[in-house]
């Protein structure tokens, strides 16, 4: 209704119920400077129109400034018949065609799972320590009025998972770099001469000796496993 946004200040913020609520306001909701700037153009351009006082915003609050109007009955959106907005309605007649425009399905319930995903995993991203995610998944869940707190764990989980995959690729990419970098340099061992091939490898050999288990941390964990010894490490 208009006084779920009047009461705090017209500008960025919301009050609104909660499911499971029974039409108290116990949720605020949030939202950009430029759709503040639409909603008021909305409100005194096409709301206005069908409003059947035909009253534009800075009227409606000179009214409720003189307790002449209850502004908690004054709803905010309109349809052409001027009766409030219903949900089904929105969904008809904005929502879907919005995403039909964009290429997408999606119901609205999704923004809001896109919305608390994109949070978490930015808390997690920015976060400075252990402390501060705590705090700031407190704050979320504060803000979407969850009854169970137990259910950011399951925006936690995606966002583990999502990131051991990021992990798993970003390996990936680097074992390709790798990878593309010792063939370009057998690629060119192969053009020189095999004098100077031989003394490269005997040097490597030397070097292989003399750092012993050292020259390769990984290699050396993964010949452990096998209870092999390394192929440069000389018998006894």
């Amino acid at each position: 209704m208009l006084g779920d946004w009047v009461a705090l200040g017209t500008h960025t913020k919301a009050r609104a119920f909660n499911k499971g609520s029974f039409g108290r306001r116990t949720k605020v909701l949030s939202f950009h400077e430029e759709t503040v700037v639409l909603l008021k153009r909305y409100f005194d351009q096409e709301r206005i129109r069908f409003d059947p006082h035909g009253h534009d915003l800075a009227t409606y609050l000179d009214l409720a400034a003189q307790k002449r109007l209850d502004l908690s009955t004054i709803p905010l959106f309109l349809t052409i018949q001027g009766t409030q907005l219903t949900p089904k309605a929105y969904r008809e007649h904005y929502w879907n065609p919005a995403c039909q425009l964009a290429g997408i399905e999606a119901d609205v319930h999704q923004a809001r799972h896109w919305l608390v995903t994109g949070v978490v995993r930015d808390i997690y991203e920015t976060a400075t320590s252990e402390v501060e995610i705590k705090r700031r998944l407190r704050s979320l869940v504060e803000y979407m009025k969850w009854r169970s707190p137990e259910t950011i764990s399951v925006y936690e989980h995606y966002f583990e998972q999502s990131l051991d995959r990021e992990t798993h690729d970003l390996f990936l990419d680097h074992l390709h770099i790798q990878v593309q970098g010792f063939l370009k340099d057998r690629e060119q061992g192969k053009r020189k001469s095999p004098q100077h091939k031989r003394e490269e490898i005997c040097k490597e050999q030397q070097a292989g000796k003399e750092r012993g288990r050292t020259m390769e941390p990984d290699m050396s964990f993964l010949y452990g496993l096998a209870g092999e010894e390394e192929p440069w490490e000389e018998k006894s």
